[in-house]
């Protein structure tokens, strides 16, 4: 085949030499109006007409000019001719050139874009760029919401008003903008603008209608704010008169037999989007959001800390919670399977509850735990070739009725054994039945779309997702109105209340301290009696009073240094209390600058002078003022759990001196970890925190102390 003489790159064609041109040579820039999509090469040319290269009228083909799509990145491998290599003809993937690149879908007909000519030869250019006259632009790049009060009322149909609440944000189109009365200098708040019907319809459907949250409809839109803190693009989305409704659609493209009119959208029901907000004006709905023009999407809030993955029915959705829960919804079957092991573990409790069988089928069932707890209503069948049962303490067998058949013998070996005589035994405790709450689930109302009813939903689990709009509450106070699963501790095997089952609380989710609590007071760490009684009193703090804070002071001394005043270590902790180089410098007494480090605290030259203090040897002499530092890091501390949550107005005291114990050897934050999710990487948080509770256990010491050096100060002598 013959090359032309442009292809060898060695000749241009006559009509790139602007002197031999009939053409007028075209330099610069040119808005173009798309005229008509070329349907034939299927690479995006469009037809555009340019009024300032044309005489002819827009409406005239002969004045529209055809102009390639120029892509920011496109390219294609070298494919047969590369250099050196022999033609080949063979249409294999090894012999043909690959391509790669952006493209996007041009624009529709009537848009303008920018269009430039290479050489200027005005018959053969590029169109690169888009523009847009249009005052609207509330759809970019994704379907903007808004709320109600800005929605055009005739924009609504009649079966949809009900659907519609105050004070909502719903999605939106543009305002049409033929109406003069939109042309005003507060349009952009002010104008109304149509419901997005598709967009909305399916939302309804998703049940995410009424999220406030970002999960339904988003105002990420370019002309929210001012100035746009928005990035991000969107899909033209399938036409109202899609194509594919066509039932000759196949045979017409077979034939070539295509009218252009056929894809002349008027009308489009959204695309896919991809939006990045960096946040309005008051840095809410700072989000991230991947949707598609069905409503299959993946959401990432940073304003409210979650990420959420959804698809397009509401059928089925995940979500990953600020606090750490993992929500998972399936409308139908949710299967797991592993080739190797499946492993579950949970710090706190498994909660399964079913409607129907719990079926379990393997090798061997094995179960190890502090009690076994049974409780059916109506029967328990258990059968085995062998089956044995061993009570190390005991046995017991109770029923209205009771028979032992052993077809093959019947050994019965005790001493003494005794038949309708003796102490009969006592018939076992009933187990307290597991608590169950009543929780809300959602169905579809018509003329209200999904809503969620309360109390319809049975379970054991105190959080179960259900099709939105899913109740998001708080959890720690709907447990607190609940019972817990054992009351009072009192559950038993045998019905002998001398083997209690110990209970995990579960109404405060604090699991570091529910294992604290189990743990137990190791005696090896209680300070002496004495150590108590010579703590010096000291004033109030928050729910602790002037007893309770000295017990604590007295408990932390014996366990920070057994009480001795001039003791210090390694890291510079310094006093009875070992105060940290950092507190010291909080408190003002070391400079700022100050390494902290023993070195650090053993220079002079670090001190500040404050109250006296000028050197490590005279804070160790100054015993009151150790006190009053040690109070005041105990303030501190106290605020900063109190900030957290860990201590309100339903703490004990006990509870209240072992948070403020771990604290003291750790810090808040850290002991904050420990309690909500158990993790203890020094193994210590746990043991102080019981060396607190135990310190309250020495106030009626204390006390009664008190009253005896009273009753000696009251007494006459002889």
């Amino acid at each position: 085949m013959a090359q032309l003489p442009y292809q060898n790159n060695k000749k241009k064609p006559e009509w790139s030499e602007s002197s031999s041109s009939i053409f007028t040579p075209t330099i610069g820039i040119y808005k173009g109006l798309v005229k008509k999509l070329d349907n034939g090469t299927r690479s995006g040319r469009l037809y555009v007409y340019v009024e300032d290269l044309s005489t002819a009228t827009s409406n005239d083909p002969s004045g529209w000019i055809l102009v390639d799509y120029a892509s920011p990145f496109m390219g294609r491998t070298l494919g047969p001719a590369q250099k050196g290599a022999v033609t080949n003809t063979t249409n294999t993937f090894f012999t043909t050139q690959q391509s790669y690149g952006f493209f996007m879908t041009p624009p529709d007909i009537g848009n303008y874009v920018l269009c430039c000519f290479p050489g200027g030869n005005n018959q053969s250019g590029y169109w690169f760029a888009c523009v847009s006259n249009s005052l609207s632009k509330q759809m970019i790049p994704s379907i903007g919401g808004l709320p109600l009060s800005r929605i055009d009322p005739a924009s609504v149909p009649p079966n949809f008003s009900s659907y519609l609440r105050p004070g909502q944000i719903y999605p939106v189109g543009e305002f049409n903008e033929n109406t003069q009365q939109v042309f005003t200098s507060n349009w952009a708040t002010a104008t109304l603008k149509p419901l997005h019907i598709p967009q909305f319809t399916r939302l309804l459907t998703q049940g995410l209608d009424t999220d406030a949250n970002g999960r339904g409809v988003i105002s990420s839109s370019i002309q929210r704010d001012p100035v746009s803190g928005v990035f991000g693009f969107s899909t033209p989305g399938r036409p109202t008169n899609d194509p594919a409704s066509d039932p000759d659609l196949n045979v017409k493209l077979a034939s070539g037999e295509i009218d252009p009119v056929n894809f002349v959208a008027s009308n489009r029901v959204g695309g896919h989007s991809l939006t990045m907000d960096d946040g309005d004006l008051y840095g809410n709905n700072n989000v991230v959001k991947l949707r598609t023009s069905a409503g299959h999407q993946i959401f990432m809030n940073d304003t409210d800390g979650f990420m959420y993955i959804a698809n397009s029915n509401g059928t089925a959705w995940v979500e990953l919670t600020k606090e750490g829960d993992v929500l998972v919804y399936g409308q139908r079957d949710i299967s797991i399977r592993s080739r190797g092991n499946l492993m579950m573990h949970s710090d706190r409790s498994i909660m399964m509850n079913a409607r129907g069988a719990i079926d379990l089928k393997s090798q061997a069932l094995r179960v190890e735990n502090t009690a076994t707890i049974i409780n059916s209503e109506q029967a328990i069948q258990n059968y085995a070739q062998q089956i044995s049962i061993n009570g190390t303490s005991g046995v017991s067998v109770y029923g209205s009725k009771a028979s032992i058949t052993g077809l093959g013998g019947l050994s019965l070996t005790g001493f003494p054994i005794s038949m309708n005589s003796g102490t009969p035994g006592q018939p076992p405790q009933a187990p307290k039945t597991l608590n169950q709450y009543q929780l809300p689930d959602t169905s579809f109302v018509q003329g209200q779309g999904w809503a969620a009813v309360d109390g319809v939903l049975p379970s054991i689990a105190y959080r179960v997702p259900t099709h939105e709009p899913y109740v998001r509450g708080n959890v720690a106070a709907l447990i607190q109105q609940q019972e817990e699963i054992f009351s009072g501790g009192t559950a038993t095997v045998d019905g002998n209340q001398e083997n209690q089952i110990k209970s995990v609380s579960r109404a405060n989710l604090k699991p570091g301290i529910d294992a604290a609590n189990i743990l137990g007071i190791s005696q090896g760490s209680a300070a002496p009696t004495a150590n108590y009684i010579t703590q010096p009193s000291t004033l109030s703090l928050g729910d602790l009073n002037s007893t309770q804070l000295r017990a604590y002071s007295a408990q932390v001394g014996y366990n920070a240094s057994g009480s001795a005043y001039d003791a210090y270590d390694s890291q510079g902790r310094l006093g009875k209390y070992q105060i940290s180089p950092q507190e010291l410098v909080n408190q003002g007494f070391l400079k700022p600058d100050t390494p902290r480090t023993l070195d650090g605290v053993n220079n002079p030259n670090n001190w500040t002078g404050k109250f006296g203090t000028t050197s490590a040897n005279t804070f160790f002499q100054n015993t009151p003022l150790q006190d009053a530092v040690m109070y005041q890091y105990t303030q501190s501390n106290y605020s900063k759990l109190q900030n957290i949550g860990l201590i309100d107005s339903s703490s004990s005291s006990d509870e209240i001196a072992g948070l403020l114990s771990a604290s003291h050897f750790s810090n808040p934050e850290t002991v904050s970890v420990w309690a909500t999710k158990n993790q203890d990487l020094s193994n210590t948080i746990a043991k102080n925190y019981n060396n607190g509770r135990y310190s309250q256990t020495q106030v009626t010491v204390l006390e009664a102390s008190d009253r005896s050096k009273q009753i000696a100060s009251t007494t006459p002598t002889a």
